[in-house]
């Protein structure tokens, strides 16, 4: 479940990332920064909990 999980978030985020970098209007550390912003840090989909 957690890995299903952690591949639903990379989906969305390489999703947007892609439609954002489409547009050609922002550079690359712009896109991965508003991404981020829309989606979640995705390291933490990737921690178990303690």
């Amino acid at each position: 479940m957690v890995v299903g999980a952690g591949i639903d978030d990379a989906t969305h985020f390489l999703i947007r990332y892609k439609n954002k970098a489409a547009e050609g209007k922002l550079p690359i550390e712009s896109i991965l920064s508003e991404t981020m912003k829309e989606t979640g840090d995705l390291s933490y989909s990737l921690r178990f909990p303690s």
